[in-house]
């Protein structure tokens, strides 16, 4: 699809969110994300006026099946950052075993 990153996917949300938060001035295209089991996805762009929205779906893929939608907007400065440290915080507390 015209306009998608091409990038090798994160196989991590934690860098995932890093890179959106280290693009604060901007990126064109749509920069996306999936866990393995795509029980979560992300599609993120940036408008060019210092905001990112990202379509964000979280699904059950094994009976009952269930996904819901959302779009959530972030301020692509100091505002992603936080989100993007308190993730980077919360992955490494997971990897030690204190989350």
């Amino acid at each position: 699809m015209a306009g998608r990153d091409r990038r090798k996917p994160e196989l991590h949300l934690a860098p995932f969110i890093r890179s959106l938060a280290d693009a604060w001035k901007g990126f064109e295209g749509t920069r996306e994300y999936a866990s393995l089991e795509s029980q979560l996805e992300l599609s993120c762009q940036h408008d060019g006026m210092g905001t990112v929205s990202c379509s964000v779906t979280l699904r059950q893929p094994w009976p009952p099946e269930w996904s819901v939608e959302a779009v959530l907007r972030f301020g692509a400065g100091a505002h992603l950052e936080r989100i993007a440290a308190d993730i980077e915080a919360f992955a490494g507390a997971a990897r030690s075993g204190d989350a």
